[in-house]
């Protein structure tokens, strides 16, 4: 049974219409619409009729193979990057925290589950049904109270102004049209709500390291370039992440200043990097005591306020 919580933030993710439940399934109100949308297992499957198809297509391949063999059996107290993300969080958070949390690309829900042990209304979307049926499956598990959507962060289901914090760590660079994707998270945030964002930086690291994950710097020619090798000549077999781009931060910059976001700030994000092609621990190490150095960040954070 859907929430009515739950039912009172969405919309049409086509014409941003109110919905009803009609046999079990979601319609929309607008009779020049009038798309309808299932529900499974209490999550609503909000996806535009059109097919995936591109970047959106290969990084949803990815990963809905990866959390359909994803494991229930997360280790909530001793997942290193799980605590970097969650204290970037709640440094944040901790003052909204009578409003709503959203997480975009939300994947296990991991940081919301947190969020949900100390009393916030968490939301989490994501384009993988597998992922979101594991994270509410980890919900109920630990007797927490989430809300989950399957959707696409181009045409989000949800009302303007509803969101008071939202969590977009390492989801925008999955889309070829990247301003779009920071539109709609700055449609569904509150007045003065926080974006907080983590991404790929173009650096030492990512022109290197990072062609072994498949990643795209977006940047003229070498995009163009990245793109050759990694889809037409390598068939996608580097892709570890689907499709991913790494940004300047002049051009992270500008995407947030276009979406309309006033209030931007930005700067390293430092994060326990797995470094999945290297096996020697030494080198790993060594590896990222190097990427905190300036020339060599592998991401960064960002804050914009609407």
């Amino acid at each position: 049974m859907l929430d009515n919580r739950l039912l009172e933030m969405l919309v049409c993710p086509v014409c941003h219409r109110e919905l009803d439940i009609e046999d079990g399934k979601l319609r929309c109100k607008n009779v020049g619409c009038r798309a309808t949308y299932r529900i499974e297992e209490d999550i609503p499957i909000l996806l535009p009729p059109q097919q995936l198809t591109g970047a959106l297509k290969l990084t949803w391949e990815k990963w809905e193979k990866s959390y359909s063999q994803a494991s229930l059996d997360i280790d909530l107290e001793n997942d290193i990057c799980l605590q970097d993300s969650n204290r970037f969080i709640r440094r944040y958070a901790d003052s909204r925290k009578n409003g709503i949390y959203f997480e975009a690309g939300c994947g296990l829900a991991k940081n919301a589950l947190l969020l949900a042990r100390d009393g916030f209304t968490v939301v989490g979307l994501d384009i993988c049904l597998s992922a979101l049926k594991k994270a509410k499956e980890i919900f109920q598990r630990e007797n927490r109270k989430g809300f989950f959507v399957c959707g696409d962060m181009n045409c989000m289901p949800f009302k303007d102004n509803l969101f008071s914090i939202i969590y977009a760590g390492g989801s925008i660079e999955h889309f070829s049209d990247t301003l779009s994707s920071v539109r709609e998270l700055r449609r569904i945030l509150l007045k003065d709500g926080l974006l907080l964002a983590t991404v790929p930086l173009v650096s030492l690291s990512t022109l290197t390291y990072g062609q072994f994950t498949g990643n795209i710097p977006d940047v003229p020619l070498l995009h163009w370039v990245a793109e050759f090798v990694h889809i037409k000549l390598l068939k996608k077999r580097l892709m570890l992440y689907g499709y991913e781009k790494s940004f300047t931060i002049r051009k992270i910059y500008k995407i947030f200043k276009n979406a309309g976001f006033l209030k931007i700030e930005y700067g390293p994000y430092h994060t326990h990097w797995e470094i999945k092609f290297f096996r020697n621990s030494y080198a790993k190490h060594v590896i990222r005591l190097i990427s905190r150095l300036r020339p060599f960040w592998p991401f960064i954070y960002v804050l914009a306020e609407k």
